[in-house]
């Protein structure tokens, strides 16, 4: 993620940022507050560094990252709901209205042009697990690996982070 007038270690605080944000989401929970923590920063402090390297708020940081796998999960052929559950977003109508903002077109719409049919085809695993398609294209290392839909936070934690690549539970 280099970016021109960047030092390295401003590099390396943004990569970290970034996976973070995408190996979490899925969480509608994912806030500045959190991320701060997880950087080893004050609230303040996070969100003055993140301003001053991407001249993006940290909210908007997240937003464009869930919008990104949003309209990637579009389209594989998935539907509307299921992208919403998949990237964080707490309503439909909220995530139609960002999507629309920053692509300025509708989500269904978008579905409709990408033109691509659902593959209906997954994998079950023995535990009950079902890896989705558009899953199963995605190396395990790589930073677009979806995580669990926020309804699999009731489970025990376990349940919520199987061991071998990570799946959603439908």
């Amino acid at each position: 993620m280099a970016t021109v007038g960047l030092n390295r270690l401003d590099e390396e605080f943004l990569d970290k940022l970034n996976d973070y944000i995408m190996q979490h989401l899925d969480d509608g929970r994912l806030s500045v507050d959190v991320l701060a923590a997880q950087m080893n920063m004050s609230a303040s402090t996070f969100y003055r560094k993140v301003k001053a390297t991407t001249s993006l708020a940290p909210n908007e940081m997240i937003r464009l990252c869930r919008l990104k796998k949003s309209a990637e999960l579009l389209a594989e052929g998935y539907s509307i709901s299921e992208v919403t559950d998949c990237v964080g977003f707490s309503t439909v109508p909220y995530f139609t209205s960002c999507f629309l903002k920053q692509f300025g077109i509708t989500p269904g719409e978008f579905a409709k042009q990408s033109g691509k049919k659902p593959d209906t085809r997954v994998r079950r695993r023995p535990d009950g697990w079902i890896t989705p398609p558009a899953l199963l294209s995605l190396s395990p290392g790589s930073p677009l690996r979806s995580r669990l839909p926020r309804g699999a936070a009731r489970r025990p934690a376990s349940a919520c982070r199987p061991p071998a690549g990570r799946c959603l539970p439908w």
